[in-house]
Parts: structure tokens; C-alpha cells; sequence
């Protein structure tokens, strides 16, 4: 199902870095987790970042070969390490923070 609704297209070439805003529920964050990352690795993806507010965490996985291997699970102050963006200097407080 969601092979029909994805908007990359292997004629495009792979975005370096997708972040996926995890859905609540069983079936959407099984998609986000699971399926999602198959797709993004079968399509070159070098970057996928699962950003979950239901746990305020942020896993960065980076390809390597056809498989996503996990650089690291981030939260509250940890600062986010991203071998894609080296100089990025962002915690996983700062992506959560919410004006108000």
C-alpha cells in the first residue's frame, strides 16, 4: 500500500536525507519502522532519520551496502550525529521544542 503512495521514483536520484515524523498506532509506526526504511535503503537513501514523538527520540540510521545500520538513538540534549550533515550542530530537544 504504501508502494503506491511514494513520491521518490527510482528515476529521481535518492534524496541524501529523509526524516520520517513516525505516525501514531500499531500499523503506522510498523510502516515507519519497517517498511519505510526497506523502501528508503532499496532506493539509495544514504541517510533516514525516524523521529518519534511519542518517545521524543530520533534514531539516525545510515546506509551501508542495502542495509540501514543505526549511528545512534537520540534524545533530550544528546546532540544528533549525522555522517551525512557532520557539521550539524542540533539536539533532540531542539526538534521537539514547541513555541508557546
Amino acid at each position: 500500500m504504501t508502494e503506491r503512495r511514494l513520491t521518490i521514483t527510482r528515476d529521481l536520484p535518492p534524496p541524501r536525507l529523509i526524516a520520517e515524523v513516525v505516525s501514531p498506532g500499531k500499523t503506522n509506526r510498523d510502516r515507519d519502522y519497517l517498511n519505510k526504511r526497506a523502501q528508503y535503503a532499496a532506493i539509495g537513501v544514504g541517510e533516514y532519520w525516524l523521529v518519534d514523538p511519542s518517545t521524543q527520540t530520533i534514531a539516525v540510521l545510515e546506509l551501508q551496502g542495502d542495509v540501514y545500520s543505526e549511528v545512534g538513538m537520540f534524545r533530550d540534549r544528546d546532540l544528533i550525529i549525522s555522517p551525512t550533515f557532520p557539521e550539524l550542530e542540533l539536539t533532540a530537544a531542539e526538534v521537539f521544542e514547541t513555541e508557546g
